[in-house]
Parts: structure tokens; sequence; C-alpha cells
């Protein structure tokens, strides 16, 4: 090995996303997706637990223990995968921000214990969305996640054949099927996002294109069985963004009346929700309170204005013997479990401060998605978000401990900023890889700086005021030789 080729393998080696990591076999991969399913929490609370919207929520002791192996699990893979985490997290350190925020927040929580422990759930869910991010590629990542809503589709549809009174409601909805899980909501929306899933993997994995098909058909049957609206909204809107993007890559032209579509559609509904919103809840089958919602929301924003810049600690506002939240049952007139609004969710937890931390997190990422959307992966990672904002009008869906949407938050923030790291990496490999092509033997020996580079591009480089990285130069050409025209085949 030449002197150049040397400096150029030590500098490869010292980038932070440059490591000697064996690919994940199938150990790994399996306990990842048992992980999963953990974090989906779909049959043990349902076994062993009580109904979460509930006041009052209990469950088997050991229950809490079944969580250690999975923290285990994530803080060993991201020692494994250091580098390119710690590389993710620079450029997102809101992931980072808003764990030490809800550590914080125990100072000044109604209830300090609770806010304590479960910041340290927080942490623990998203470092592991964050190894997902630095361990996988884009294409495995996405198949272990098919792979878990795969298993949590088939378990619901067998717990309903199997056990009709488990699997459907009974009380409140009756002849909703709630599934794996307490209510209908939760199985609606679960198989909303997996049924778009289920769909980009279609594209993206195409010897298994069937397969994925069946099981978005099957997605798309439980949300209709569920009878969640939102849930409904949700899987159009996954569906309404695949639309647009195959039409999108068959041209500029199918591309243009799709925008003056876009416009037109989004202008109408527009009109509509300002100036007949009761056609859109009668549509929707919701009476203009959204079942009481309303009426929650406008107690909580009493109860925000008490503290508004912290909150009342991370995950303790809604405890049973909470002042703040026992004010707010009192007046409602009935036992409100959370706020039912993602972000409302948020400013009780960890004020506008973390709400201002959360909201810029999520714009960057939506930008980020927004700018590989003409790719699967980033289609996939744009429609998730957008299907989350839906939800989250009506749900409280983010920054809850030990729950897969935070992982798949935590996982799409990281791997789309690790984007951006794999870039300049590429950018910077190939820089070094040039040098040491340089140094070759029988091609410009012993040269490898910018003297040795042909002449139209050194003064290239010397005219660029910011002296940017010099266009390298392919193996096997030599300077300045003419080389052929790529178009028409011309010289």
């Amino acid at each position: 090995m030449t002197g150049a080729q040397g400096e150029a393998l030590a500098v490869y080696r010292r980038l932070p996303w440059v490591g000697h990591v064996p690919p994940p076999g199938v150990l790994e991969k399996s306990l990842t997706v048992v992980v999963l399913l953990l974090f989906c929490e779909a049959l043990l609370s349902r076994v062993w637990g009580s109904d979460p919207m509930q006041t009052v929520v209990t469950e088997a002791p050991w229950l809490r223990y079944t969580w250690y192996p999975a923290y285990l699990f994530a803080l060993a893979g991201l020692a494994l995968v250091w580098q390119p985490a710690l590389a993710a997290v620079i450029r997102a350190p809101v992931l980072i921000a808003l764990p030490l925020l809800a550590f914080l927040s125990a100072g000044w929580s109604v209830s300090p214990e609770v806010s304590e422990r479960r910041a340290i759930a927080l942490t623990m869910t998203i470092g592991f969305g964050v190894y997902l991010a630095a361990r996988y590629r884009w294409r495995t990542l996405l198949q272990l996640l098919g792979i878990t809503w795969a298993i949590l589709a088939v378990g619901s549809l067998i717990s309903v054949l199997v056990s009709p009174s488990f699997g459907i409601m009974s009380e409140i909805h009756p002849g909703a099927w709630r599934g794996l899980w307490w209510e209908k909501n939760t199985l609606g929306g679960h198989m909303a996002r997996g049924g778009f899933l289920f769909a980009c993997l279609a594209l993206i994995d195409p010897e298994r294109r069937k397969v994925w098909i069946g099981f978005c058909v099957l997605a798309v049957f439980l949300v209709l069985m569920s009878t969640s609206k939102t849930s409904l909204l949700g899987l159009l809107l996954g569906f309404a963004l695949l639309i647009a993007w195959v039409i999108v890559r068959q041209g500029p032209r199918l591309a243009g009346l799709l925008v003056w579509g876009g416009l037109l559609v989004g202008g109408t509904s527009a009109f509509i929700l300002l100036f007949a919103p009761e056609l859109v809840f009668e549509v929707l089958g919701r009476d203009a309170t959204l079942t009481g919602r309303t009426d929650i929301w406008v107690a909580l924003d009493r109860k925000i204005a008490d503290q508004p810049q912290l909150g009342f600690g991370y995950a303790a506002f809604w405890g049973e013997f909470s002042p703040p939240a026992i004010e707010v049952r009192e007046e409602t007139e009935w036992p409100v479990p959370t706020a039912h609004n993602g972000w409302l969710e948020i400013v009780l937890a960890l004020g506008f401060v973390g709400l201002a931390l959360f909201a810029l997190d999520y714009m960057i990422a939506l930008t980020r998605a927004t700018l590989r959307a003409l790719r699967p992966e980033g289609l996939f990672a744009l429609g998730w978000l957008m299907q989350m904002l839906l939800f989250s009008l009506s749900e409280s869906v983010f920054l809850l401990q030990n729950n897969i949407l935070t992982v798949t938050w935590a996982t799409l923030s990281a791997k789309l900023a690790l984007a951006g790291v794999r870039v300049a990496a590429r950018k910077a490999t190939s820089v070094v890889t040039d040098l040491a092509h340089l140094d070759t033997p029988g091609r410009l020996a012993g040269a490898h700086t910018i003297e040795a580079l042909p002449k139209r591009r050194k003064e290239q480089h010397l005219a660029d005021p910011l002296h940017r990285p010099v266009e390298p130069v392919r193996p096997g050409r030599v300077a300045d030789q003419p080389q052929p025209r790529r178009h028409g085949g011309k010289r």
C-alpha cells in the first residue's frame, strides 16, 4: 500500500459512521421483532393489565419487569452501533433534549416519583428507536416493522374468530372490533398505519409483493371492522399519498395535474370546514363536541394557564390523586383518562418548552422526509408523519413511554438525520478514494495533489472561491484526455 492509499484508508476509518460491526443476523432480527411486539402493548397488557382509558390503571406486578430485557437489548444495540447512533442524535438533538427535560420535570412534577420512573422508560423507548435507525438499512427496517404489524393483524383476526367476546367490544361500542387491544380506536390506528406500511413494502420488496398486498387487504378489513372514523381517514390519507407518489413519478404533466387537483380539493375542504362544519361532523358520524373532546380541551386550557412554561411533570398529570386532573374530571363530570390530543398532552407534561422542542424535531423530520419523498422509504416516512398529525388531533399519541408510536417517531427522526450524514460520508469517501487512485503506480504516480489533476479541472477548482472538493478522476482515465459525451454518443 502506497502512502496516499494508507492516508486515504486512515481518513476513511476515522469517519464517525464507519465501523466494523457485522451485519445483523437472524437472532438479532428475531429479538428486534419480539421487542417491537412488546412495545405495541397488544396482548400482555390486555390479559394481565387493565384498560388504560380508565382513571385507575392496574396491572400484574411482574409486567413491569418484562421491560427490563427490552431495555437491556436496546442498550446493547446502542453500544454496538454507538458511532452512527451518536451521529444521528447530533443531527437530531431533540432526541436527547426531550428525555433530559422529562427527567428534570420531576423537580416540579405533581408526582415526582412517577415522572422520574416514566422518564427512564421514555429514554429507553427513544434509545431503542435510535438503535433501529443506526443498525438497519431502510429496506430491512421496514421489513421488520412489516413483520411486526403482520403478526398484530393476524393475531387480531384470530382473537375475533376464536373468542368474539375478547376481540369484539360489547359495552361502549357494541360490535366494533378491538382485536388484541382494549379499544377499537387502538386497533384501527395500528391497522391504518400498518396498511400504509404494507403498501410501501409492496413497492420496496418486489420479491414478496403478493404477501404484502395480502396483509394490506387484511389491514384495510380490520380498519373497517373497527368502525373508527379517524383510522379510516388516516388509512385514506396514506393511500392518497401513495397514489400521488405513483403519479408524480410518471412525469411533470401528471404531477402538475396532481398539484392542481390537490389545491382544488384542499380549497374546497377548507371552505366546507369554515362555512358548513356540520356537514363534516355528519359525514364522520360525530357531534360538534367530537364525543366530548372539546369539553375536555376547554377545561385543560384553564389548567395549562397555571403552569404554561414547563407543565405538570412528565406523564404525571392524569394520576388518580392528581389535584389538577381531579378538577378537570369534576368539571367534565366523567373520569377523563387523557387529553385526547397529542399536542395538549405534551403541554400538560412538559409545557410549551417541551411542545416547542417536539414540534421543531417533527417539522425537521417532515422536511427531510419531503426531500426524500421520491424514494419509497421517504414516502413511508412522510406518510407516517402525516398520519400521526391526523391522529394527534383526537388522540394522545406523542411522547408515550414504552409505546411503539414513540419508537417509530424516534426511528424515523434518527434515520432521516442519518441520511444526510451518509451522503456526506459517501462524498468524503469518494475524495479520499480518488486520492488513493492518483497514487496508483502507472497513473500519475506519486502525485496526490491538485497539480496532478487534468488542467481543465484544476482551473475549475482554483476558480471556485469556496474551494469545494474537486470532481474525482475515475480510475483508468488519463489527464486531459477528451472523453466521449454521454448524450448521443458523440465526441
